[in-house]
């Protein structure tokens, strides 16, 4: 759904991230990688647009921080295994 959201923009092949929250049920955030400025730019114009029942905001955000979400989203660190003790 996410990539048809932004058909014109192109995403890169490994370029969404659906944010988990710490019950493993997805949040409602998602970051995308789009393989050019270009690609940003008109996905940029989607901000506040529909998809489905829901709009969606659209905003910039840094490679850092689709890397500690794709962490956070990883399931095995959502279930916590291997998690030291407390």
């Amino acid at each position: 759904d996410v990539r048809d959201f932004f058909d014109a923009s192109q995403v890169e092949p490994d370029g969404i991230v659906i944010c988990v929250a710490h019950d493993g049920r997805a949040s409602g955030d998602a970051f995308v990688k789009f393989q050019s400025e270009a690609d940003f730019t008109r996905a940029l114009k989607r901000d506040r647009a529909q998809m489905a029942r829901r709009y969606v905001e659209v905003f910039p955000s840094s490679d850092a921080d689709m890397a500690a979400a794709r962490k956070m989203s990883d399931p095995v660190a959502v279930r916590g295994v291997g998690a030291p003790p407390d």
